[in-house]
């Protein structure tokens, strides 16, 4: 599965008062996390992404993504264990006269197919379900 969200982010949001923005994610696991920031960024917007209340990415508590026209990528193994769960885009502009967006891309897949001996176990509980 594929979340996508636009975060849009006004002149004169701060870091101390950021445009936010959530996404409810099903259960499964991030595998991944791509943010594409669009030409005309030149680093002057930022943006923090969170679960729980806790910063994912970047890693560093103190960090922020930033850039120019790039795409940033990361791998994850976040397991998401509620049915419903909320990520939460924080982000806050530099600039003093253009309104800046990021458009955050998180991939989503079952435990089971990231980790092979759970599709393991599946398949063999599903054939003893066949033979009951």
């Amino acid at each position: 599965m594929l979340y996508v969200k636009n975060l849009s982010i006004a002149v004169g949001k701060t870091q101390a008062s950021p445009a936010t923005d959530t996404i409810k994610i099903w259960r499964g696991v991030i595998h991944s996390i791509d943010v594409f920031i669009p030409p005309s960024h030149s680093g002057l917007a930022k943006l923090q992404i969170y679960h729980g209340g806790h910063i994912i990415m970047p890693t560093n508590q103190d960090g922020y993504i930033s850039g120019n026209d790039t795409t940033v990528s990361g791998k994850f193994f976040i397991d998401l264990n509620k049915d419903v769960n909320v990520i939460t885009l924080s982000g806050w502009n530099d600039d003093d006269t253009w309104p800046h967006e990021f458009i955050v891309m998180i991939g989503v897949l079952p435990k089971w197919i990231l980790m092979p001996s759970l599709m393991i176990q599946s398949a063999i509980e599903g054939l003893q379900n066949l033979f009951k």
